[in-house]
């Protein structure tokens, strides 16, 4: 990961190099990709963590309610 990292930001440097009249532009850019990008990753753990207390709640309650439902049938 390390390496694909740096041959990204160098293929972008090499970029700013040969066409340095872009460069304001990408600078620009790649800051409002990054704050995309960081909505996108800080959204998915608030989501995560969300989703698993609903699925343990949701569980739970399933649990219960089919335990519920064999202790009638067994009191039968």
């Amino acid at each position: 990961m390390k390496g694909a990292r740096q041959k990204f930001k160098n293929t972008f440097t090499a970029i700013g190099k040969e066409f340095p009249e872009h460069f304001e532009t990408m600078e620009r850019e790649a800051a409002r990709f990054m704050l995309l990008n960081n909505c996108v990753v800080l959204s998915i753990r608030c989501w995560s963590s969300t989703a698993t207390k609903m699925t343990l709640t949701v569980a739970a309650v399933s649990i219960a309610a089919v335990a519920t439902a064999v202790a009638f049938r067994l009191a039968r």
